[in-house]
């Protein structure tokens, strides 16, 4: 199986960019890949709850996974508003090294 890492550090600013950022996980799942998005800066705004097209909740629903730094999520003060599913890591960088390096067999950064 194909293992797709994302790191995400953009706003989510329109639905063309949420499409190229996210579109790509979501056809990676389609096609039977695992597939983990790290949110890194600005890129923890995709995990917001609320939003009305959430891009880390149509990753969680496809079958994905969502990392968000916890140290930009309260930078943020998102602290306890990220879309249900999405992990917050304290230790980010380690945890995205230690997956990147041990586990996927390709990287994609916006």
């Amino acid at each position: 199986m194909n293992k797709l890492c994302l790191l995400i550090t953009r706003l989510p600013y329109s639905s063309e960019d949420r499409e190229r950022m996210f579109g790509l996980a979501k056809k990676a799942r389609e096609d039977g890949g695992d597939v983990t998005v790290y949110l890194l800066g600005d890129g923890i705004y995709n995990a917001k709850s609320g939003l009305e097209h959430g891009p880390a909740r149509e990753v969680l629903q496809a079958g994905g996974k969502v990392r968000a730094s916890g140290k930009d999520v309260r930078a943020r003060a998102l602290a306890g508003k990220v879309e249900e599913g999405v992990v917050v890591l304290e230790d980010f960088e380690n945890e995205f090294v230690k997956d990147l390096m041990e586990n996927s067999e390709r990287v994609v950064s916006w």
